[in-house]
C-alpha cells in the first residue's frame, strides 16, 4: 500500500514524464512529426472501464470552502483505470484534481465516458474544497 506522499510523488512524476514525452523535436520544414503522449499510449492499451456509467445526471455535493490555502497549485491526476485509487490522494495536499478522460470524436460528441460521472469521487474532493476538473481528449490529429 502506498502512502499518500508516495501517491502524490508518483502523480507528479507521471505528469513530468508525460510533459517530457510530448516535447516536439526539430523537423525539416514541411514535415509534421506526431508523437503520442503517455496518456494516449495507456488509453490505447485498452484499459477496461472500471467505474460504472450512469444514465442520470448526478447531483454532487457543493464545493466546500477550503480552510487553508496552499502556497502553490498542485494538481492530482486521476486516470479512470485507477479505479478507487483516487482514495489514496490526500485532499489537503492538492489544489485541484483532473479526472482523465472523456474521449471525444471530431464532432465533439463523447465516444467513451469511461465511467464518468463518478459521484463519490467528486463528492469526496468537494467536501475538502478541491475542484474536480474533467479532461476531454481527442488524440486523432486528423480529426481536429
Amino acid at each position: 500500500m502506498l502512502t499518500p506522499r508516495q501517491v502524490c510523488i508518483s502523480l507528479i512524476m507521471l505528469q513530468l514524464i508525460s510533459l517530457n514525452s510530448t516535447v516536439a523535436s526539430v523537423s525539416p520544414p514541411g514535415t509534421f512529426v506526431t508523437r503520442s503522449s503517455i496518456h494516449q499510449q495507456q488509453l490505447e492499451q485498452g484499459y477496461p472501464d472500471l467505474l460504472p456509467s450512469g444514465g442520470i445526471a448526478p447531483q454532487y455535493l457543493p464545493l466546500s470552502h477550503r480552510r487553508e490555502r496552499l502556497a502553490r497549485n498542485l494538481v492530482g491526476f486521476i486516470p479512470y483505470w485507477m479505479g478507487d485509487g483516487w482514495e489514496e490522494i490526500p485532499p489537503e495536499l492538492v489544489t485541484h484534481v483532473c479526472w482523465f478522460s472523456l474521449e471525444l470524436n471530431a464532432s465533439g460528441d463523447i465516444d467513451a465516458a469511461h465511467g464518468w460521472p463518478d459521484g463519490p469521487l467528486v463528492d469526496y474532493f468537494h467536501t475538502f474544497g478541491v475542484p474536480v476538473l474533467l479532461t476531454a481528449t481527442l488524440f486523432d490529429g486528423n480529426a481536429l
